[in-house]
């Protein structure tokens, strides 16, 4: 560590002449600097597709104070590529950058508004409803009979909502069995609009064209609808190997689901169609360093700047208390990346390319700017940059900002974020059991077959909870 003054205001080699200069170049100060190096260091890709994305979702998302001046400082490099093209068709003219040309740049940045697609709209479709709050769906019909001036339900829009209560339920922290049953889409004054519509097909289990597909499609069910008998006193059901392959440690699981990662990581395809699940964060983290340290070159650190927002209580809540916080669905305080890192969008950004849960692999680590590639979704295989952000955690008692990449290491995640994914190999660790209504069904049905399923439980034994008044 430093050893005097100086050592503190040495920054890479170079000696700043206050500590706040020193501060700056660390990046441990929130102001536009920021985003003016964020950027600088993309405007060095020369993509300005990708850079106008990116000055968009700075505009839209990290509230820059001054974004006339960010315009200004970078409108060229946003708008090279407009110049190129008016060049390429007008080989016979010395063409340089016009004011057109820069409102269209600002034209092609500048959205569709969400409102008016909510207006036009004929059908919505919502999927994995389950994990809803009922809130989130009566604030939905609200709003769409607001922006559509009906007074029906969803304003007169149909809206087709998607899901499997089997699955998991909203998460209600420290909230009891009744509490999430309170939350569910059920409970909603608005369940009883609601016309069902039953699949009675595994799509999953069926693509596959497996003989065993009927078979495991039956055992999922079995674990879904909470059939499968658990001993009286412990509670505990038994694992099944004639349902999914049993490993008997952590360290085998890893190397199951991730062999040779050290070379294969460098296909995309590979990488994502393979995770690890856990039932809790603290395994997750575990497991995703853990797998990280294998790959080659050196981890870089990311630091936070975490900030309370209310200025009376920073003597109550110093940094060094806000930095030690992991808030569920939010980054950590110190984010360590490897290039070729599997990653989680931990927030909706710029749908439908970059939501929440999108997954992505790490291309090139700069300073106040990642380039990822997109691995799942409509734009699989599309280069992106993804800048640092303020996030406001939800669970905390007290307000406080985090401004960091928006992302998780995504070779493992929690069983609720994996709701949803697809996979082609999925390892289930646990040593520590599922807690809630679905975990064990939603961890077991991300793979069409149990020959690509692989599951660590002590003694081959772990709860399956089942709240059956959410099936009924």
């Amino acid at each position: 560590g430093p050893t005097s003054f100086e050592a503190l205001r040495t920054v890479n080699g170079q000696i700043c002449a206050t500590f706040r200069e020193a501060c700056q170049l660390h990046g441990l100060l929130e102001d536009d600097q920021q985003w003016d190096a964020t950027m600088s260091e993309a405007a060095a890709a020369q993509s300005p597709a990708r850079l106008r994305n990116l000055f968009a979702l700075i505009l839209a998302v990290c509230g820059p104070s001054s974004p006339k001046q960010l315009w200004e400082s970078y409108k060229e490099s946003l708008t090279e590529d407009i110049l190129t093209n008016a060049r390429r068709q007008n080989p016979g003219m010395n063409l340089d950058y016009t004011p057109d040309m820069f409102n269209h740049a600002l034209i092609i940045i500048e959205r569709t508004g969400k409102a008016k697609v909510l207006q036009e709209c004929e059908l919505i479709v919502w999927d994995e409803c389950t994990m809803a709050h009922m809130y989130a769906l009566e604030a939905l019909n609200h709003t769409l009979q607001d922006l559509r001036n009906n007074g029906k339900n969803m304003g007169g829009v149909v809206v087709l909502i998607a899901g499997d209560f089997r699955q998991t339920l909203p998460v209600i922290p420290k909230g009891t069995m009744a509490d999430e049953l309170k939350a569910c889409l059920k409970s909603s004054y608005l369940w009883r609009h609601v016309v069902p519509l039953k699949l009675s097909t595994n799509m999953r289990v069926h693509l596959r064209g497996d003989v065993s597909a009927d078979r495991f499609a039956e055992q999922l069910l079995a674990i879904g609808n909470g059939k499968i008998p658990a001993d009286p006193v412990s509670g505990l059901i038994n694992i099944s190997d004639n349902f999914c392959n049993i490993v008997e440690s952590v360290e085998e699981l890893k190397n199951t689901v991730f062999p040779n990662i050290q070379t294969q990581y460098k296909d995309h395809k590979w990488l994502c169609e393979r995770a690890i699940l856990a039932p809790k964060n603290v395994n997750v983290n575990a497991i995703n360093l853990q797998i990280q340290q294998q790959l080659p070159g050196e981890a870089i650190s990311y630091k936070s700047i975490d900030t309370v927002k209310d200025i009376d209580m920073v003597v109550q809540y110093p940094t060094e208390f806000l930095n030690s916080l992991e808030p569920s669905g939010m980054p950590p305080h110190n984010l360590r990346l490897k290039i070729g890192s599997s990653i989680m969008l931990l927030r909706n950004l710029d749908a439908p390319r970059l939501c929440n849960g999108t997954r992505l692999c790490v291309k090139t680590l700069m300073p106040h700017v990642i380039e990822a590639t997109i691995m799942t979704g409509c734009a699989k295989g599309e280069d992106v940059f993804i800048p640092k952000i303020p996030l406001l955690p939800s669970d905390i008692p007290f307000e406080f900002t985090r401004l960091q990449f928006p992302v998780r290491l995504a070779f493992a995640m929690s069983i609720n974020k994996a709701q949803g994914q697809s996979l082609k190999v999925a390892g289930v660790n646990l040593e520590t059991p599922c807690f809630s209504h679905g975990q064990l069904y939603v961890a077991c049905s991300r793979v069409g077959t149990g020959k690509n399923l692989y599951v660590f439980a002590l003694d081959g034994k772990t709860k399956n909870i089942v709240y059956n008044t959410a099936l009924q």
